[in-house]
């Protein structure tokens, strides 16, 4: 694993470099949702960085087993 880069829910690599500090504020805000820091990341980007699809997304609980 390289630096940068962390295991997400599912085993994939969930880049950090493509955060922006923007970015980590929207992270933190869903994060108070009561979610895992990994969760959100990845949930993020899969929704083009798009703050109310992630929430929605995580609140959905779309990918909970």
């Amino acid at each position: 694993m390289q630096v940068g880069e962390e295991g997400g829910p599912d085993n994939t690599l969930v880049q950090y470099d493509k955060i922006t500090p923007e970015d980590e504020d929207v992270i933190k805000r869903l994060m108070s949702l009561d979610f895992e820091r990994e969760k959100v990341v990845s949930a993020y980007l899969a929704c083009d960085k798009n703050e109310n699809t992630t929430a929605e997304f995580l609140l959905q609980g779309v990918d909970d087993e």
